[in-house]
This record gives C-alpha cells, sequence and structure tokens, in this order.
C-alpha cells in the first residue's frame, strides 16, 4: 500500500509541476523544492515502515 501512495505523490507532483510550469507559476523553484521534501517523506515512510515490519516480523518468528 505504501509503494502505491508512493507512486501517485510522485505522478501528482510531476502532473502538478507540469502545469505550474507551462502556466508561468511564479514560485515554482521554491514549489518543486517543496515536492521534494514531501516525496523524501514518503519515501522515507515507506522505508522506516518496512524497516519496523521486518524486526517484528524477525521477532515473531524466532519466538515461536
Amino acid at each position: 500500500m505504501l509503494e502505491r501512495i508512493q507512486q501517485y505523490t510522485n505522478t501528482y507532483f510531476e502532473c502538478k509541476e507540469s502545469v505550474m510550469e507551462e502556466s508561468g507559476y511564479p514560485d515554482l523553484e521554491q514549489h518543486q523544492e517543496l515536492h521534494g521534501e514531501l516525496r523524501h517523506k514518503t519515501a522515507d515512510l515507506r522505508t522506516h515502515v518496512s524497516l519496523v515490519l521486518g524486526e517484528d516480523l524477525l521477532r515473531f518468528l524466532k519466538d515461536r
């Protein structure tokens, strides 16, 4: 599910930035930086959740 959220986030921002560029949005670069930060946070969340779930799964399997 997090992979789909990350894909959606990337696709959405790509489309939005394209429209902003075509329309001559004045603060495009600053806005792109914000999008980059959100993309990074989304990727970090996905990584963090994978690590936590992985550790919990290993702990569970060791206890069995």
